[in-house]
């Protein structure tokens, strides 16, 4: 995947994890570092949540545009790189807003895609009764 410099475009990155409100949340916050693979050895998940927090004010739960600019510049100081650089890196992963990953149901032996008739789940029930009653 190539590197897609957003320099001009992180305002729509923004507005795509922020929402209508266009402030961005701490959960949303979290969910754009864990999108753009911000997260290793030297920022941590848990630096960006202390990060969220030292930014937003101390009344608001919410960041604008120009705190998340802020954390930006935290971040790419932290991790040693130069703006430029972790916009790149953003841009690779982030481009097109969140990414939703919804949890996937386990495999269940009783129901494997067919559906299925009244009168199987009655025998089903009366086997189990029988075996109950035994």
């Amino acid at each position: 995947m190539e590197d897609i410099d957003i320099t001009e475009n992180l305002d729509v990155v923004f507005r795509s994890y922020a929402g209508p409100t266009e402030l961005m949340d701490h959960n949303r916050f979290l969910k754009f570092f864990k999108d753009c693979h911000l997260c290793d050895k030297k920022f941590t998940v848990t630096d960006a949540d202390l990060l969220f927090l030292r930014i937003s004010q101390k009344t608001a739960k919410k960041i604008d545009f120009k705190q998340f600019k802020d954390a930006l510049q935290y971040i790419s100081d932290k991790k040693g790189l130069t703006l430029d650089e972790l916009l790149r890196k953003i841009g690779k992963f982030c481009f097109c807003g969140p990414i939703y990953r919804g949890t996937q149901a386990a495999y269940n032996p009783l129901y494997d895609g067919k559906f299925i008739e009244d009168k199987d789940i009655k025998k089903h029930n009366e086997r189990k009764a029988i075996e109950i009653k035994a």
